[in-house]
Order: structure tokens, then sequence, then C-alpha cells
């Protein structure tokens, strides 16, 4: 997606990402540049699409994630800033 925007060093979080409009997303913002990070319940499908990006020629990572759950949703956000070594601390 050229000229469109531009997220090169930016690293987005894409929840129900393995099919779909959050599949649709993710390759939208990782198209722009963007480091991806998708998700799902389901852990095959989470590998399998994570790394069909990545074949692609996408930055992306996959993590397992109930949304429903604060403690996995916790886990999503801190293995997304560990992957990708961002520091939140200002």
């Amino acid at each position: 997606m050229p000229g469109a925007f531009n997220l090169h060093g930016k690293t987005v979080l894409v929840t129900g990402s393995t099919r779909g409009i959050g599949l649709g997303i993710a390759r939208t913002l990782g198209g722009a540049g963007a480091q991806v990070v998708i998700s799902s319940e389901d852990p095959h499908d989470t590998d399998k699409v994570a790394a069909d990006l990545r074949a692609e020629g996408y930055v992306a990572h996959g993590i397992v994630c109930d949304v429903t759950d604060d403690a996995a949703l916790n886990t999503l956000v801190e293995g997304t800033l560990a992957h990708f070594g961002i520091d939140l601390n200002f």
C-alpha cells in the first residue's frame, strides 16, 4: 500500500487477526511498514498465520490470547513489548 500511509518503525497489535477483517487489517498495516502482532485464541491458527505473513514479507509475530481474560491480555501486551524490544519507560 505505497503512498497511503507509512508505519515504518511502528508496532501494531491486532486481535482476532487470523482470518477475515482482522487478518485484512494486519496485512494492511504490515503493508504500510508496521511490525504486526497477530493474536487469536487458537495456537495453531496464530502460529500458521504469523508464519504465512512472514513468508509474504511482513514482520509478524503471533501471540495466543483470549481477550476476555485480563491476565492473557497483560501477557499479550507484555509479549509484544518484549518481542520487539519496546521500552515504555519515558
